[in-house]
This record gives C-alpha cells, structure tokens and sequence, in this order.
C-alpha cells in the first residue's frame, strides 16, 4: 500500500515552511536567536506523523475511514487547542 507522507515526500521533497529552513537561500536576519524555526520544524514532523498513518486507499475513501463528523469534531478540537497560545 502506498502511504499518504510517502507521496507527500515525493512531490514535495523540501517542505520548506519558511526561507531559514533552506541554508542556501536563507536571508533571515534574527535566524541564530529565533525560536520560530524549531516550532515550524516540530510540527512539519507532527504533520507528516499524521500523514503517515493514511494510505492513498484511506484518502480515496476506500472504506470510509474519514467522516464529516470526525472532520468537524477534529476541527472544533484543533480550535480549542489552538486558542491557548502554546505549551
């Protein structure tokens, strides 16, 4: 079976979020005191984490692993979450 982050690796080999992710393009004049790029980094790998446990059969519905209201229970979730500021 072919995985969901496998074809996102594939097709986006550099994932890169923000400029100071790629040292030969990096312009980023606070890159050595910015706590930015780590947290970016920490949750690129929680991302492709999630990716990972999907396959390309998941994500075509193929036994309808995925429903609107896992969607929106996940969404009102991530919210809630998110509202706190960080760790």
């Amino acid at each position: 079976m072919i995985g969901v982050g496998e074809v996102v690796r594939v097709t986006e080999p550099n994932m890169n979020l923000v400029e100071c992710f790629d040292p030969k393009l990096n312009e980023c004049r606070i890159v050595r005191g910015c706590y930015v790029k780590a947290i970016l980094h920490e949750a690129r790998r929680s991302f492709m984490q999630v990716l990972d446990q999907y396959t390309l059969a998941d994500a075509a519905g193929v036994g309808a692993l995925v429903t609107n209201e896992s969607v929106a229970s996940s969404e009102g979730a991530s919210e809630v979450a998110g509202s706190g500021g960080g760790k």
